[in-house]
């Protein structure tokens, strides 16, 4: 999940001719409480700026939910932020800045692009042939590719010092899957990767697996979104803002009532839905990534079956997998299968003809050989 700040300028009083501007700003940290809890929103503020440009007071007008920390992000993002003074006449004045920071979900390696999707499948089939990613499949029906394992330091990808890596490792080998939902305008996309990284000493004999690095879905997106000449933004957590995306992207000549309006949840027959109902048609699970036996439970001989509940989108991704049962599981299996869950990818649920959520339940079975 990432944040996206917008800020604005309110009108300034009649006296001021030339309104403060912010000349720098820095991005708030999402509060972990309302990331957890799943809260979003917009944390609007007037401030008081100095004629040299300096902040002088700050007040909070309001928070989407108190005690989950925006009102402490947002103060500590605007401190830091740099303002042009207001100009009366074309001398600096003190003046009264009205703006808004806005605390907005995404989903991690999800975007949404002002194309039609099947046009960005075939730009994605292009473009993977020209960074000479070498395709282990590529199904025009699903409209998802996934590469053989291949050197990190054989592919364009970004710079390995940008990666944030633990001090004394490098990238080995990475694994690269993209999924463009068919059938769901403008184009949805999901990008995920499976990275193995290595000590950079010879004598170090550490490895470990990273899944779904940020680095390389935005570089990914990115660049696709500059080969279509498009516009592209990451994918809203909620149904309700993704919805709004659809009709903000859509380009002209292009429908999908489906996809403008929020998408329902429904439950599958496992999660308490009901069985053999014909109104809905279930997800189906395309592309799976097995987790990583984690290395003290294996050394330990442990092993175990942990179930998850977890939201199926309406374009096919899985979302908030969390661990129902058992309540004892070792934290290091539950967290090497959330981060393996988290690059599935389906053929969305529907219903009534268009594309739906959908409640899930499935297990990861960590079993010794």
């Amino acid at each position: 999940m990432t944040l996206v700040c917008v800020c604005a300028s309110a009108p300034a009083p009649a006296q001021v001719a030339e309104p403060a501007r912010v000349l720098e700003r820095s991005e708030p940290a999402f509060p972990l409480a309302a990331k957890q809890a799943g809260v979003e929103g917009d944390v609007p503020f007037r401030a008081t700026i100095d004629a040299a440009g300096r902040l002088l007071d700050l007040h909070i007008e309001s928070v989407p939910q108190p005690g989950l920390g925006f009102e402490e992000a947002a103060r500590s993002a605007i401190s830091r932020w740099r303002f042009a003074p207001a100009l009366l006449r074309g001398v600096p004045v003190e003046s009264e800045y009205v703006g808004t920071v806005r605390f907005t979900l995404t989903l991690h390696g999800e975007a949404m692009l002002s194309a039609p999707s099947r046009e960005t499948w075939d730009a994605t089939r292009a473009m993977a042939h020209e960074l000479k990613i070498p395709v282990d499949t590529a199904d025009d029906h699903s409209q998802l590719l996934t590469s053989g394992p291949v050197r990190y330091v054989a592919l364009k990808l970004p710079d390995p010092a940008s990666l944030g890596l633990p001090p004394g490792f490098r990238p080995n080998r990475v694994t690269i899957h993209v999924y463009v939902t068919p059938g769901m305008e403008p184009a949805r996309v999901a990008v995920g990767s499976v990275m193995d990284i290595e000590p950079i000493a010879e004598s170090d004999r550490r490895r470990f697996v990273v899944y779904g690095h940020d680095a390389i879905a935005d570089w990914f997106l990115a660049g696709l979104a500059r080969r279509m000449g498009v516009r592209m933004e990451p994918m809203a957590a909620s149904a309700e803002r993704r919805a709004a995306q659809s009709r903000a992207l859509m380009p002209p000549g292009l429908s999908d009532p489906c996809s403008t309006g929020p998408a329902h949840l429904v439950d599958s027959p496992a999660a308490g839905g009901p069985k053999g109902s014909s109104a809905v048609k279930f997800a189906k699970l395309l592309h799976e990534v097995k987790p990583t036996y984690p290395k003290d439970q294996l050394e330990a001989r442990k092993f175990a079956t942990i179930v998850f509940h977890g939201e199926i989108t309406e374009h096919g991704t899985l979302v908030n997998p969390t661990m129902t049962e058992p309540a004892d599981a070792p934290v290091s299996f539950v967290t090497s299968a959330q981060l393996a869950f988290g690059l599935w990818r389906f053929s969305p649920a529907q219903a009534q003809g268009c594309p739906v959520r959908m409640n899930a339940v499935f297990e990861s079975n960590f079993t010794l050989k």
